[in-house]
């Protein structure tokens, strides 16, 4: 990209920055208005749905030139140096674009409600095969209160970020499952096994769950 289009494109972006800046600041003023007037009333409350623009930029790009001579004196009396003296020329080009375009107001999540990933986990391991057993019970549900059912749900190891906590490196754990749909009460149940020397070392083992967008990471280590 040219400087004169790097130039284009930064004149742009401050317009266009500055346009969604002061709509997200009246928007939050429109949602700031109490619900009820001093009477008790519902006041009327306002959404600005969209937002249409039409831009005329003018963008001025001025070239400079300069160019250099030497000259010398010389007399009986005294030698000079070398005086070096500047020239320029400037030229100035104009570029005229009109820009239109609209601002769309986006409903968070699709209008959908959020989902929201809790869990439980036993505080009592149960020790198999040099592996602490766990039992990991892990539940959906949305911003409004409702049970998400037949919904998938992702469970992995995070090797990388927990190395990073423990001065030792450990043994991969496992799972019982890495991934199941939610059942009717909008649960995962499965069973996550723990070397048993590294968890007596009080390594921490990190994992994280996800369905869909929505993730949340937990830690299980020895108290």
């Amino acid at each position: 990209m040219s400087s004169q289009s790097e130039s284009v494109a930064l004149s742009l972006q401050e317009i266009l920055l500055s346009i969604s800046d002061s709509l997200n600041q009246a928007q939050h003023q429109l949602r700031s208005l109490p619900p009820y007037d001093e009477f008790g009333r519902l006041n009327t409350m306002y959404t600005l749905p969209y937002l249409d623009f039409n831009l005329q930029v003018i963008s001025e790009f001025e070239t400079a030139v300069e160019s250099k001579s030497n000259a010398s004196r010389f007399n009986n009396f005294m030698l000079f140096r070398p005086v070096t003296k500047t020239s320029s020329s400037k030229s100035n080009n104009q570029i005229v674009s009109t820009i239109s375009g609209r601002f769309v107001a986006t409903i968070p999540n699709e209008g959908i409600p959020q989902l929201i990933l809790n869990y439980q986990i036993s505080t009592k391991p149960e020790l198999h095969n040099d592996y602490y057993e766990f039992k990991l019970t892990i539940e959906l549900t949305n911003s409004i209160g409702e049970i998400v059912t037949n919904t998938m749900i992702e469970i992995n190891y995070n090797e990388g970020k927990s190395n990073k906590l423990n001065t030792t490196e450990s043994k991969p754990p496992k799972l019982s499952t890495s991934e199941e749909k939610t059942d009717e009460q909008g649960r995962v149940t499965l069973n996550i096994r723990l070397p048993e020397n590294s968890y007596n070392n009080s390594n921490i083992f990190i994992f994280e769950l996800n369905s869909g967008t929505v993730t949340k990471s937990i830690s299980i280590a020895k108290n």
